[in-house]
């Protein structure tokens, strides 16, 4: 490797050490100086005004949230080389970075021979030099259906997990587990099974809790390949966000190394990872995101090229850094057999090997900026941060986990409001069978359009209170019949004088619910059970709603009661169609149902 690829040589690094040696030297005798001319009142005025006045320098510019968490996959089991992540620190550091690697990946198997002893041995040999351990835990020799329903392979599992839980030592040690990873793939005996995959994971997760491994011991790493096959596509292996920490992928830059490269044969942050980026952010807005595997090689079209191999290092690392939520990145410094690859024999994705005399310098200008930072094992950070678990009720309405530095979606508080009153109503439900527990998993749906029956449901149970269930329905629509999921909420709305279906014999159901119709329905919520005609209007409220719309009265009169302020500047949207998260802020302003944080001091909880 030609040396202006490498880092730069110690001789160079003493000469740096040297010139800021003279510097301070400089500075020191500066404000001596001006201490023995201005005395000790003025030296100090001067010296704050000084400060002051200075840039913030970008290296100590802050970050908001947690910093990214560098991590790293050695040649072979940490329990032989470990030493390869210490070497790759003093790198680091011996080129003038204060960074450091925090996690240790690793793979290891439930069917690992003596998992007392290697278990401990394993997980100590990174724990024990300052990084926490991140557990590629897979079932190599099993398939999904396996590991979900065979008593042999539960017992190994039991095995595994009590080595875990007696390493943790009561919590005191702590690890990223990533149970079947890649699971949506073929080349891995468990892969292409997404119901057995659930299973097995919430097997995995109650057997580690029965053989008493401590909740904040692990942090759960949903950890699949970015690519898949039609059908595969990791959103449908994604067990929910009740049962998953993290969530995580692996994507490499196999350049022109593949036989059935084709195109450019160089993979770019844009190609491989920036799409899987957004998916994973739309799925599971709240959870952190880790590059559970990365690496580049050097060979692109023309054939082995190291100047390019730091550019994608420096371009890459830079377009994750400044991605919301992106927490973690363990890149892959090994040499490795690929049975798939016959262009690079083996396939060298290595950044850094101190006994070879190779050291990409794109990596040091990657991480120098001040969003990679180290975190140890047991520092207040890795353990209140990077192990804390915030809970929810909807799998689809869950609470930002505190590492993954994002704010919780801007309908979150609002459902919450409803969940806490009782007048929550979700939109489905999932049950699994495990070791005689039914998992259940509910969703809001946030996002769906609100029919007529589900405005019904919601505004009946706001007017009475949680508990309230309508009369038995008589069947007075057509389209609505007795057994109707909810026939007596309907008639209930309708003897209540909130709306009259759409028209003398129908209800329709299941028709969306516009903003206008929304308003008409709260707006007479409002003052019931007493019945008022629609309230006088200017028509010059908003512009998009004139003094002869069929809803103008009920729009202002919930605009002025600050129910809504309009869907935009100036405008009300009165056909646009109302979301089950947009409703939850409606029916929370126009009943005065508390946020959270202010319930101690609201009435509500008591009169209803």
């Amino acid at each position: 490797m030609p040396t202006s690829m490498r880092s730069p040589l110690r001789p160079e690094r003493e000469s740096k050490l040297k010139n800021k040696l003279l510097y301070g030297t400089l500075v020191i005798i500066v404000l001596s100086a001006a201490f023995l001319l201005a005395g000790p009142l003025g030296f100090y005025r001067w010296l704050s005004e000084a400060i002051a006045s200075l840039d913030p320098s970008p290296a100590a510019a802050s970050i908001d949230g947690p910093p990214i968490l560098l991590g790293l996959y050695t040649s072979d089991s940490l329990q032989v080389t470990s030493w390869e992540i210490e070497n790759f620190d003093e790198w680091m550091q011996d080129e003038g970075l204060d960074k450091g690697i925090s996690i240790a990946g690793t793979y290891m198997d439930f069917e690992f021979h003596n998992p007392e002893f290697n278990v401990h041995k394993e997980l100590d040999a990174a724990w024990d030099l300052g990084y926490t351990p991140f557990i590629n835990l897979t079932a190599y020799q099993r398939t999904a259906e396996q590991v979900a329903h065979d008593p042999e392979f539960e017992q190994k599992l039991r095995d595994w997990a009590s080595a875990f839980a007696r390493w943790s030592d009561g919590g005191k040690k702590r690890a990223f587990i990533a149970p079947l990873q890649e699971m949506n793939g073929g080349w891995v005996r468990y892969g292409l099974d997404p119901q057995n995959f659930k299973l097995g994971w919430l097997k995995i997760q109650q057997i580690f809790a029965e053989e008493g491994v401590p909740e904040d011991a692990v942090n759960w790493v949903f950890a699949p390949n970015a690519w898949s096959e039609d059908g595969h596509e990791f959103e449908v292996y994604y067990p929910g966000d009740s049962v998953v920490d993290t969530v995580a992928f692996s994507s490499m830059n196999f350049g022109a190394c593949p036989d059935y490269a084709t195109g450019a044969k160089w993979d770019t942050y844009e190609l491989i990872i920036e799409p899987y980026l957004n998916r994973f952010r739309a799925m599971a807005p709240g959870k952190p995101i880790f590059l559970a595997q990365i690496g580049t090689v050097s060979v692109g079209p023309n054939g082995p090229d190291d100047a390019r191999k730091n550019e994608w290092l420096e371009e890459t690392f830079a377009k994750l850094a400044a991605f919301p939520g992106l927490r973690g990145i363990l890149y892959l410094n090994l040499v490795k057999a690929e049975g798939t690859i016959s262009n690079c024999r083996p396939v060298d994705w290595r950044v850094y090997d101190k006994h070879a005399e190779l050291a990409y310098d794109g990596f040091l200008k990657a991480v120098e900026g001040p969003q990679f930072a180290y975190w140890a094992p047991d520092s207040d950070e890795m353990t209140r941060i990077g192990f804390n678990r915030r809970t929810g009720y909807y799998e689809d309405v869950w609470p930002a986990q505190l590492l993954a530095g994002v704010d919780d979606k801007w309908y979150f508080e609002w459902v919450e409001a409803l969940l806490d009153s009782g007048l929550a109503v979700g939109c489905s439900l999932e049950s699994y069978p495990v070791l005689g527990r039914e998992f259940k998993f509910e969703y809001f749906c946030p996002k769906r359009v609100v029919t007529r029956a589900d405005m019904a449901i919601f505004v009946e149970l706001a007017m009475r209170g949680q508990g309230y269930w309508p009369p038995a329905p008589t069947g007075r629509f057509e389209d609505v019949g007795l057994d109707y999921w909810a026939a007596g909420w309907i008639e209930q709305m309708v003897r209540d004088g909130l709306s009259s279906g759409c028209s003398e014999t129908y209800f329709c159901p299941d028709e969306r619910v516009s903003r206008a119709q929304m308003a008409v329905i709260l707006g007479k919520a409002r003052y019931w059970p007493e019945i008022v005609d629609q309230p006088q209007a200017t028509g010059r409220m908003f512009a998009d709603v004139r003094p002869d719309h069929w809803a103008v009265g009920w729009i202002e009169d919930l605009a002025a009661a600050g129910v809504t302020s309009g869907c935009q500047s100036g405008k009300y949207c009165p056909e646009e169609a109302v979301s089950r998260a947009e409703l939850a802020v409606f029916v929370v302003k126009t009943f005065d149902i508390p946020l959270r944080g202010d319930r101690e001091d609201s009435s509500w909880f008591i009169n209803n």
